[in-house]
């Protein structure tokens, strides 16, 4: 027999999904961010939207900017499309890319930016237009820059050290050596373990004594000969 139906019983539903968003509430959404620079290009490569962190980052209201070239963010004459329509032609050919450039204020002033490109497409693959996300790297820039002459400076400065120093990763790869050694350069010791430099009857102590366990390649040729007193001596950075 065929239960009849409880008509005391809820009848549960499965909840419709939720609307998508319009392309008006979009673009207000996108308009609203101040973190990064987003704007859209039409199929000329001239701008058509531009939201508040553009406006923040590059000094333009979105109304001085409307229908103006893509050109008038970079560095140069404004009505130069030269490196402006290379990266937008390097989008349309060769997909979505992200670029570090110089681009330009309104007043003037130039920064560093990072930039994301895509090429928008309708149905049938033609291009309809260009996104364009963007953010100021002008200070990360110059912290790198930085870091990186600091490196330069701290192996200038070690290599004209007398005694050989190595930088270890915590596996006993070397990964910086200041010295020429034995008329090979210091580049030629990289990637290669320390204890390969050590003697067979000291290796299980000296990996011991730093709590290694580290798998150590088969000797291709005579390693270098370094007293047991010297080797003991060095010091890994972890």
């Amino acid at each position: 027999m065929v239960p009849s139906h409880r008509p005391d019983k809820p009848v549960f539903e499965t909840d419709p999904a939720p609307p998508i968003p319009s392309e008006e509430v979009f673009r207000q959404l996108v308009s609203h961010i101040e973190s990064c620079a987003i704007f859209f290009l039409d199929a000329s490569g001239d701008i058509a939207m531009w939201n508040a962190g553009a406006s923040r980052i590059f000094g333009y209201e979105a109304e001085e900017v409307s229908g103006q070239p893509f050109s008038l963010c970079f560095p140069g004459p404004a009505d130069d499309d030269g490196e402006g329509a290379h990266f937008l032609q390097s989008v349309r050919e060769e997909g979505p890319r992200t670029l570090i450039t110089r681009m330009r204020k309104k007043h003037g002033a130039t920064f560093w930016a990072e930039s994301e490109l895509f090429c928008l497409r309708d149905d049938l693959g033609h291009p309809e237009g260009y996104g364009v996300v963007l953010r100021d790297v002008t200070h990360e820039k110059a912290q790198n820059e930085e870091r990186c002459q600091s490196q330069a400076r701290l192996r200038s400065l070690l290599n004209t050290i007398a005694d050989y120093i190595l930088i270890l990763k915590p596996d006993g790869t070397i990964t910086f050596m200041n010295r020429t050694y034995q008329g090979r350069s210091s580049e030629e010791y990289l990637g290669q373990n320390v204890l390969w430099w050590v003697n067979e009857d000291d290796r299980q102590r000296f990996g011991k004594l730093w709590n290694w366990r580290p798998v150590v390649p088969a000797r291709t040729e005579a390693p270098p000969s370094f007293s047991r007193a010297s080797a003991l001596s060095c010091k890994t950075t972890r």
